[in-house]
């Protein structure tokens, strides 16, 4: 009898062992685990990638930047409906010489730029596009952003690095290098204004979020990940520091989710992005199947962009960024 009751103990243990271990591996195997992108999903960084990008090309290529600088709006190739139907807000300059036209042209081009160089490039083009319209050359007009969003990735980008770039002794990498340089002096000089120009889109809401524990979150960044967590602190919303991620050359947002999967193994996966090279690389991912996946419309993204997305079955959309504080709560849990 004694026996008997010691087997049955034991076959009882066992199962409260294994769920115990369990549970150590992954301690909120219930909770949902949510991805955010942070430049685009989170936060807004347009004025901090428009002004890098400037600065760095101002340094690379100063005689075309600055004979650009001193054209009006409409030879930029912008649109007054960009700022509200006041067309005086496309003249003139800002506090570093940068033409508002330009600023506002660059913002627009947003979606287009996947890395730092890009945006270099996209300053250049866009400086020498006016110059050519006040010369009457390559035509009469210079490339509206629809123009070179859509031939971007195709041709436009290349070209570019070449004519700019490579023909006159700058590879890739190194335009990446210097708007980096860029950035950390920025960031070295005046970290307030470095944050500044990273503003949350809902920073309330974030915050409700990260304090409720509804939801175990995570952010990717393109960007150094000290900048994303001095902008999320600054607003008081307290993510982990080894939950915010950085993504580099050889941790593609893939492999990151990957490493996030592994860590969760049973709970619920959430992604929230606004590339649609990103929706489309994970939703072709077989090691991804458990991640469902939710397009940010708000973030940096075009018709174009939005059209790709629509074609994955497994990709939800949100208009607004206000839809995210109901989906961090809870909505999403069907």
């Amino acid at each position: 009898m004694l026996a008997a009751v010691v087997c049955a103990s034991t076959a009882l243990a066992v199962p409260r062992v294994a769920r115990s271990a369990r549970m150590c591996a992954d301690p909120v195997s219930e909770k949902p685990v949510f991805v955010l992108d942070f430049d685009g999903v989170l936060c807004d960084a347009r004025e901090a990638v428009t002004k890098s990008a400037w600065r760095t090309a101002l340094e690379l290529w100063p005689e075309p930047l600055e004979a650009a600088a001193e054209l009006g709006a409409r030879a930029g190739g912008v649109r007054k409906a960009w700022v509200g139907g006041d067309w005086s807000a496309l003249e003139g300059h800002d506090d570093e010489g940068m033409p508002n036209w330009l600023s506002a042209k660059m913002r627009q081009l947003r979606p287009t730029v996947h890395a730092g160089y890009e945006s270099v490039l996209l300053a250049r083009l866009c400086a020498e596009e006016a110059l050519a319209s006040t010369r009457n050359e390559r035509g009469s007009r210079p490339l509206s952003a629809g123009e070179i969003q859509e031939g971007w990735e195709f041709t436009l980008r290349d070209s570019c690095l070449v004519r700019y770039g490579i023909s006159q002794g700058i590879s890739q990498v190194e335009l990446d290098e210097a708007y980096a340089r860029t950035c950390d002096a920025w960031a070295a000089e005046s970290r307030s204004s470095w944050k500044e120009a990273h503003k949350l889109y809902e920073p309330e809401a974030l915050r409700r979020c990260a304090d409720s524990g509804a939801a175990e979150l995570y952010v990717l960044t393109n960007g150094p990940p000290t900048t994303a967590r001095e902008v999320l602190g600054s607003e008081r919303v307290m993510i982990d520091d080894d939950h915010v991620i950085g993504l580099t050359e050889t941790r593609s947002k893939p492999e990151a989710l990957l490493e996030v999967q592994a860590r969760h193994a049973e709970s619920p996966l959430r992604l929230v992005e606004d590339a649609a090279d990103s929706v489309r690389l994970v939703a072709a991912d077989v090691r991804l199947l458990r991640w469902r996946i939710y397009y940010a419309h708000w973030g940096h993204t075009t018709p174009a962009q939005e059209a790709i997305t629509s074609a994955f079955p497994r990709v939800r959309h949100l208009q607004r960024s206000a839809e995210l504080e109901p989906l961090l709560l809870g909505a999403d849990a069907s």
